[in-house]
């Protein structure tokens, strides 16, 4: 995070716990880890878990930060139609491939 948003570092991805692998940060950068994946931390490495400072398990966006998002790409020129912006459910599309 800095103060011109949040920058993605990893693609978006479902994986096992254990396969999770953090790139290094520049000194004075740390890694928050944030949302239900991180129930599972006992089964993550300990590298891993060393580069993590803070996690919260049950943290969720609230709607104004979204709308806070919305808007800084709206002032970058970033105006997709109403039915390409929806969210992405990787979770869902995993739990589609197994269910075929």
């Amino acid at each position: 995070c800095s103060a011109e948003g949040v920058e993605a570092l990893l693609p978006e991805a479902v994986m096992a716990p254990q396969a999770l692998q953090l790139p290094s940060l520049r000194m004075g950068n740390e890694w928050y880890g944030i949302g239900s994946g991180w129930t599972l931390a006992e089964s993550m490495s300990a590298t891993t878990l060393a580069l993590v400072s803070q996690r919260n398990a049950t943290a969720e966006p609230a709607a104004e930060e979204m709308v806070l998002l919305a808007a800084r790409n709206y002032a970058q020129g970033i105006r997709p139609m109403a039915h390409e912006s929806q969210p992405i459910y990787l979770r869902d599309q995993v739990a589609w491939q197994k269910g075929a």
